[in-house]
């Protein structure tokens, strides 16, 4: 009797649990719903489930729902596509080894730095890689032939990509074109949001002791740094609290709270917990060491001097 009813138990538990989370079809409806949008994701996730409650933001939702993808935003017409990506099969296209060139754009009353050869192409599912084909080709883009199979793709164009060009591609119903967005500082040079395809080997970090840093060459600690969605995440160090007026966190994202003494903007006399926030989030500003990720630090300051 008692070996039942722990049975029992056992297999409510397990309801509860799934009941607690919505398959993904459901939650991706609201979320369309919510914010007027198309959310486009590989077939095989509609088996997902997730327990997503908070709807707030489209972005924190999409990181929910998918964790282990990569995912766009385009906006055509006044409406707004998510197109999800397998990161296995995040290839936007190689174009070989190329210099990155940023050039700084106006669109409406923003400046956006951009890469100024290359830019982004998003199909509808329905063209067949005939169509694409064709299409590149009329429009004197180069390409490579194995991205084809996706529905978002990186080109280069002989000319500056301009919001002209951008507008007279997106002229076909079939075909968005968006720049090829530029995010980050290394030094002087600006970093191309896609690294997918863009070998990490030509980006030039300028920082002094970048060279030295073996551990952040062999993860391509480039990757996180610049990853867009490592900003909604937050990394708490315990430690002996962070000097923020350092060189390499003066532009960082880095917050300070202090449970040992009074709260101070340099309050790590012992130098730990600066070096550890350092490998996490040190700013790319051609000075001392690069940082692993975009993400924000948080210091706790737990320990004495």
């Amino acid at each position: 009797m008692e070996f039942k009813m722990k049975l029992i138990i056992a297999f409510l538990m397990v309801g509860a649990a799934h009941a607690a989370n919505a398959p993904l079809s459901l939650l991706v409806n609201s979320l369309e719903n919510r914010y007027e949008c198309k959310i486009d994701y590989p077939e095989k996730l509609k088996y997902r489930s997730s327990n997503l409650k908070d709807f707030s933001s489209l972005e924190k939702s999409l990181s929910k729902l998918f964790h282990s993808e990569s995912y766009t935003v385009t906006v055509k017409d006044s409406v707004k596509t998510v197109n999800v990506i397998e990161k296995s099969q995040f290839r936007l296209g190689d174009l070989g080894k190329t210099k990155v060139s940023p050039m700084t754009v106006k669109v409406g009353s923003k400046e956006l730095k951009v890469e100024k050869n290359s830019m982004l192409l998003s199909f509808k599912k329905s063209m067949s890689l005939a169509d694409k084909e064709r299409f590149l080709n009329k429009n004197d883009l180069k390409f490579d032939r194995k991205s084809l199979q996706n529905n978002l793709i990186l080109v280069r164009s002989d000319k500056d990509v301009s919001t002209d060009l951008i507008a007279t591609i997106s002229k076909d119903d079939n075909v968005t074109a968006d720049f090829n967005h530029m995010v980050k500082t290394a030094g002087t040079d600006s970093i191309v949001v896609n690294l997918a395809q863009v070998d990490v080997a030509q980006i030039d970090i300028t920082d002094e002791f970048y060279s030295q840093q073996w551990g952040h060459q062999q993860v391509k600690g480039q990757t996180g740094y610049l990853d867009q969605k490592n900003k909604l995440i937050k990394v708490v160090v315990l430690d002996t609290g962070v000097n923020l007026s350092h060189e390499d966190l003066e532009d960082s994202n880095v917050a300070n709270r202090d449970f040992n003494d009074t709260l101070l903007t340099d309050n790590d006399v012992n130098g730990h917990g600066t070096g550890v926030i350092g490998i996490i989030g040190a700013a790319w500003n051609g000075k001392g060491i690069s940082g692993l990720s975009g993400a924000e630090v948080i210091s706790v300051k737990v320990f004495d001097n």
